[in-house]
């Protein structure tokens, strides 16, 4: 990239902790592809270990409603997205274990039990080096409505819930999931750092701490 393409990012893409966020979520989604590799994992213990990411978001995404003086959001999402976590979180353990999936988890359970708590780790540090670089340094507070942070994390529901339907009916192929993962989690990143609106588009009467 040339310098003068450079030049026409957004800012934001251009700025050292967009970088630094998007670097350690790259580095963090590669510990699945580590157990695929090595570890003998297969399409179960992957789908476990996004719904461990997405148990992590959520916690982040609390913290960012409580910016907001706006209690009811914060409220409501615990209790409305900890009902889709737990069905999910049924429905890929039982799966699992009957065979749902048409594989078993992991035949090293201490494989599994290990690298999930690795990459659990690595998920709380990567999300918080977005939320203390981009959401709290960055300000991204001020330029977007706790609806938009409220929102957000739904993006990764549906995905989920696709692929526990699909891996029941046909079967995912592990590699084929995390080249999915990878992609979503790039094109998300971008799209909630990168595509930052202005501050005066912001809706109005919209208070902060």
């Amino acid at each position: 990239m040339g310098l003068y393409s450079y030049a026409k990012l957004p800012f934001p893409m251009r700025s050292i902790r967009f970088v630094l966020g998007l670097i350690s979520l790259l580095l963090v989604s590669s510990i699945p592809l580590l157990g695929l590799l090595f570890g003998g994992w297969q399409a179960p213990d992957l789908l476990f270990c996004f719904w461990i990411e997405s148990f992590v978001v959520g916690i982040f995404t609390m913290l960012k409603l409580a910016k907001y003086p706006d209690r009811f959001l914060l409220y409501f999402f615990p209790v409305h997205y900890g009902m889709f976590m737990l069905v999910h979180l049924i429905f890929l353990v039982a799966g699992a274990y009957l065979n749902f999936f048409g594989v078993p988890f992991v035949s090293d359970p201490i494989s599994l039990v290990v690298g999930t708590f690795i990459f659990g780790l690595g998920c709380f540090g990567s999300h918080g080096i977005s939320y203390l670089s981009n959401f709290l340094h960055g300000r991204e507070w001020e330029r977007r409505t706790n609806f938009y942070y409220f929102i957000l994390p739904y993006g990764r529901i549906l995905p989920m819930h696709l692929a526990i339907i699909f891996g029941a009916l046909a079967g995912f192929a592990p590699l084929l999931l995390l080249i999915i993962k990878y992609v979503v989690d790039v094109l998300g990143y971008c799209l909630e750092h990168a595509t930052l609106p202005h501050r005066s588009s912001v809706l109005r009467g919209q208070r902060y701490r």
